[in-house]
């Protein structure tokens, strides 16, 4: 009864510690700066950011007990988790914790010698890569809803004893310590960790958490709204009358130099969602513009290009880049532009127009280029 009642006592203390620090944790939100940004997959370039986070989970006890006269009779505990880090790139962090693995009980072979329990805490510094699947298998794999990631480091295994007369038996003061996770970032400031660590051969921890991300997240529409100002659309009541745009004839209106640039070189702010050739409502805004003047100039004829980075296998890249050309296609051909007056193809990789090894290069080759050939743009 004893036991049961100290065993009660030991876990409601836990679940005091683990709730204060679940409320620091969504307390952080009133200290966020809003100057700071963190990755998110959808994001065309990468702001660094800080992190914390506070969870639960079980630990699992292997300490070298050989020739000390006692047995290890209780090797499972409940866990808590305190961390924070700084994700500095696209998919290196760096992180510090703080471990409260609970007790191991122990048992003495000799009768005459007290049982009790060993007490571990374990702080650590890791460094950890989340994992890109969709480039590591050439694009066999899909970008998943959630985040893979690997860790390694250094910790230090603090332990305690109860009775002190039982002799304790680390294999490093400062010991190896590695773990695998998975992370689902499941609102702009929230994600929800699962990860499985080892220290050494001392200890491992399953645990699972919840971190606040510091920062505003960028916002992907809003930052090109100048963008479709500086070029503000030409007005549909400029083409009439409306018979005079269905027959090609020389009467055609002359079409200016804000128009020719539809037609000479990349379309301005056309971004694909993250492997893949599906349009975004921004994409499609952007697009609207070509239709207005390939709907008031019926005898152009045009070629849509389509370019990516560098990331990835190069075969799939071409796949990618060919879909993402026929997908513009088809968004003209639904918008009432006549197929016929349209070819689509995809370069891939090729011809990139900026430096590969940047995040701001990489945007500006994942681009979309519409290609005339037309006489008019030429003479001017």
């Amino acid at each position: 009864m004893e036991k049961a009642v100290g065993r009660i006592q030991v876990d409601i203390m836990r679940l005091m510690k683990m709730t204060m620090a679940v409320g620091a944790v969504l307390a952080l939100p009133a200290f966020a700066d809003s100057d700071w940004a963190c990755y998110d997959r959808n994001d065309t370039q990468f702001t660094p950011c800080f992190y914390v986070g506070a969870g639960l989970g079980v630990s699992r006890f292997d300490p070298d007990v050989t020739d000390t006269g006692w047995d290890m009779t209780d090797r499972q505990d409940q866990a808590f988790v305190l961390y924070g880090g700084y994700h500095f790139t696209r998919q290196w962090f760096g992180e510090v914790a703080y471990a409260d693995m609970g007790k191991a009980a122990v048992h003495a072979v000799n009768p005459f010698l007290p049982s009790g329990k060993v007490h571990y805490k374990a702080p650590s510094v890791m460094a950890g890569y989340y994992l890109n699947l969709p480039r590591l298998s050439g694009g066999r794999i899909e970008q998943l809803p959630v985040d893979i990631f690997v860790k390694f480091g250094l910790s230090a295994i603090n332990t305690s004893v109860s009775p002190h007369s039982i002799p304790e038996d680390q294999n490093n003061n400062i010991q190896m310590a590695g773990g695998v996770g998975v992370e689902w970032r499941f609102a702009p400031h929230w994600k929800l960790r699962g990860v499985a660590e080892s220290y050494d051969t001392d200890a491992s921890m399953l645990t699972v958490s919840v971190a606040y991300i510091f920062g505003k997240g960028k916002e992907h529409v809003a930052p090109e709204e100048p963008i479709a100002e500086k070029a503000p659309l030409v007005p549909v009541k400029e083409a009439e009358p409306e018979s005079e745009l269905i027959v090609q004839t020389p009467a055609e209106p002359a079409l200016t130099q804000e128009q020719c640039k539809v037609f000479d070189g990349t379309l301005e702010g056309i971004h694909f969602k993250a492997a893949s050739a599906e349009l975004t409502e921004s994409d499609k805004a952007k697009l609207n513009k070509a239709v207005e003047v390939l709907k008031q100039f019926p005898s152009i004829k045009i070629e849509v290009h389509a370019y990516t980075d560098s990331q990835g296998a190069a075969e799939y890249n071409q796949t990618l880049s060919d879909n993402r050309a026929k997908s513009v296609m088809d968004y003209f051909i639904a918008e009432g532009i006549n197929a016929a007056r349209m070819t689509s193809k995809g370069f891939g990789e090729n011809d990139p127009i900026a430096d590969n090894a940047t995040a701001e290069g990489r945007a500006k080759n994942r681009r979309v280029e519409l290609v005339s050939h037309v006489e008019k743009c030429k003479k001017q």
